[in-house]
């Protein structure tokens, strides 16, 4: 296995795992999700004056206030997202693209840490094919969402443990675990994954040398230097960590009744049972998550033929792999989805993402065990499963270029670019002094924002009003354009019934049975 041919190989599944993921960016899902513009707005502003939109300069966590009064989110896919504005012009298409990267990333150490475990070239490129075509990763990989942010660090984490496992040099543990510090900053859930694989740091190494030795404790520095930055900002903006707590419930009835809800025994069994639906066969490798955010409903988080190789795997790493190996491969597996249920979130893929490397690489072990079975009937059915990968996975690509596209616009907004277009196009003809956009249209003003700066017309964002859902239209300039939303073709908006406003044009979804969606109004 030389080194050069490692390369070539990891080089080729980069090149085609960043063209498979961002084909087609901008068309599919068709909108942008809320959270997928308030990323984006805020990516534009770093990398245009190095300050939020709110004005702080560089912050460590972002404020949303659109989604809420102390709402902070992490910061790492915002400054990913800030680089790369830097070199591509603003668009669906390349505030997209960086999550497209840390998917492309994933694949790529994916392969890293098989190589490391399984000393084969060609199980390696099985396991990295497997994970790309993973239709939850697939998904989450072009979203500007922070979801499966963490799981490129977990899997840097996992191949200098390993690769410090069989060679102990000095330097790959403080890496570890200086990974697993920055990528406390990736998500939410981070916050909660990465102590814990600290944590199976330090197992692992008692495992292997049966005390405590000064790795030990180079680790976790390594793993505390990036924590420095959230010590400082939580003395400075307190609220992060209490409104967060807030937002998830944690505190919303007081430290004490949050701790005692945690241990009620009816929640418990609540916990438990959620716990056990997040590996409910369904869910994983039939239909997904119902949010159709996340999943597309025609396929589950993984491809159906990952079943056979999960648990053959799962029996593979306990029987012939060293036991410190295989309990921190089925501890990563077995793990996963216990942020989501803390949150009380069923079937909710985007807050376990840590599940996939751990699944896919398990699975590569399977995979091998069935190829070398004595047995040719399972040699056999190995090799029909592998053959339908690719089968499955082009129908669910179909299916994502094609009728997601429908089922999802919901989940992702609903046609305000053609309500802007539509703006644009009467302002031409007749200029307007001011633009209307109901308070009832969520996220209105920075969606206009984004799509206006795609658009290249952010001009027209200066002369952009928040319609009231009171006062009268009265005091509006004359020629105003106003656009509400209609509901089942008819606007519910009494003040557009008035004689001093016409209607100019109704807005509607360009699919389906072509819903009116938003109406827009010209005040006379």
């Amino acid at each position: 296995m030389s080194r050069r041919g490692q390369h070539i190989t990891l080089g080729f599944l980069l090149v085609l795992n960043v063209v498979l993921y961002s084909l087609w960016l901008g068309y599919s899902p068709i909108y942008m999700h809320d959270a997928e513009v308030l990323f984006a707005l805020h990516a534009r502003s770093i990398a245009a004056t190095l300050r939020d939109t709110n004005g702080t300069f560089l912050p460590l966590y972002f404020h949303m206030p659109a989604i809420g009064a102390n709402v902070w989110f992490h910061p790492l896919i915002v400054y990913l997202g800030a680089v790369v504005l830097k070199i591509l012009p603003f668009s669906e298409w390349s505030v997209r693209f960086p999550s497209v990267i840390v998917g492309t990333v994933d694949v790529a150490l994916v392969y890293l840490v098989a190589l490391r475990l399984l000393k084969s070239r060609p199980y390696a490129v099985g396991a990295a094919v497997l994970l790309a075509l993973s239709p939850a990763h697939f998904i989450h990989s072009r979203l500007v969402m922070d979801y499966l942010y963490p799981v490129p660090f977990v899997l840097g984490w996992l191949w200098c443990l390993l690769r410090f496992d069989e060679t102990e040099e000095a330097w790959l543990l403080p890496a570890g675990g200086l990974l697993l510090g920055v990528g406390f900053y990736s998500y939410i859930a981070a916050v909660v994954f990465m102590p814990f694989y600290l944590f199976c740091t330090w197992l692992f190494l008692l495992a292997k040398y049966r005390r405590i030795r000064a790795v030990h404790l180079t680790t976790t520095i390594a793993f505390g230097i990036p924590l420095i930055f959230f010590v400082a900002w939580r003395l400075l903006y307190p609220d992060v960590f209490s409104g967060t707590a807030y937002r998830y419930a944690i505190t919303r009835r007081g430290v004490i009744f949050g701790v005692l809800h945690l241990v009620n025994y009816t929640v418990i069994g609540d916990y438990v049972s959620n716990y056990w639906n997040f590996f409910n066969p369904n869910f994983l490798f039939l239909a997904g998550s119902p949010n159709f955010q996340s999943s597309t409903r025609a396929a589950g988080v993984f491809l159906i033929p990952v079943a056979l190789f999960l648990a053959v795997g799962c029996y593979e790493v306990i029987a012939h792999e060293k036991p410190r190996v295989g309990w921190l491969l089925l501890a990563g597996l077995f793990t996963a989805p216990i942020p989501a249920v803390l949150v009380e979130e069923p079937y909710a893929i985007y807050r376990e993402m840590e599940i996939l490397p751990f699944a896919i690489l398990i699975a590569a072990y399977g995979l091998r065990r069935l190829l070398r079975a004595e047995w040719a009937l399972w040699r056999a059915t190995a090799v029909a499963a592998l053959v339908v990968v690719p089968l499955q996975f082009g129908y669910f690509l179909k299916d994502y270029y094609g009728n997601y596209r429908l089922n999802s616009y919901g989940w992702f907004g609903s046609n305000l670019p053609g309500a802007m277009r539509q703006v644009l196009a009467t302002d031409a003809q007749r200029p307007a002094p001011a633009i209307y956009l109901s308070s009832r249209i969520g996220y209105g003003m920075e969606r206009w924002q984004f799509y206006l700066i795609t658009a290249g017309r952010e001009d027209a964002l200066a002369r952009t009003r928040v319609l009231p859902a009171d006062g009268t239209t009265a005091s509006m300039a004359r020629g105003s354009l106003i656009v509400v939303p209609a509901d089942d073709r008819k606007v519910t908006d009494p003040r557009m019934n008035g004689p001093e406003v016409r209607q100019v044009a109704e807005i509607m979804e360009p699919f389906g049975d072509h819903l009116v969606v938003f109406v827009v109004f010209e005040r006379l």
